[in-house]
């Protein structure tokens, strides 16, 4: 988190990134250092939402332009949230660190980048080349789709896994 912050005051100078508004759900004992952070740098438009139920997720993720998964660290699993924003229709910003990162790349279904080594702006500008062009940003989620689809990472498939799990161990 506190990488994408970094890399939004760095940004929030450059033409078009004003008009983006970065909402960051979920709280934890660094909330408050990382608000305080967007404080000093100046950076006005990250909303910090804090804990939101199920319910107010997938309202939030509906009225999105893209997911950003900034994980540094590789324990981070595959990255639940980014299935979800694909499901939504949102194209999804991925850290390699997340392991969902290899499909999103191999369907190009998204942003993989390194948020440890890669340079914001690089990240930043797709961001906003793939925003201002419909058929770019429409191939990302029509890409994510397939990619649910091939890998049987919808949640019909998930329900028939968990059926045919069950009925194994009974």
């Amino acid at each position: 988190m506190e990488q994408l912050i970094y890399a939004i005051s760095r940004e929030t100078s450059k033409s078009g990134m004003n008009d983006f508004e970065f909402r960051i759900i979920g709280s934890g004992n660094m909330q408050n250092y990382y608000m305080e952070l967007c404080r000093t740098k100046g950076i006005n438009n990250i909303r910090f939402m804090g804990h939101v139920d199920d319910k107010h997720v997938v309202e939030e993720l509906c009225r999105s332009d893209f997911l950003i998964l900034p994980s540094i660290d590789k324990a981070e699993g595959f990255g639940r949230v980014a299935l979800e924003a694909i499901s939504a229709g949102i194209p999804v910003v991925v850290s390699v660190y997340a392991g969902i990162s290899e499909l999103i790349a191999r369907y190009d279904a998204g942003i993989t980048y390194d948020p440890l080594s890669e340079r914001s702006e690089r990240v930043f500008d797709i961001i906003r080349e793939i925003h201002s062009d419909k058929e770019k940003y429409n191939r990302c989620i029509n890409n994510g789709l397939k990619m649910l689809n091939s890998e049987g990472l919808t949640l019909g498939m998930s329900v028939k896994r968990t059926i045919r799990i069950y009925k194994e161990l009974l």
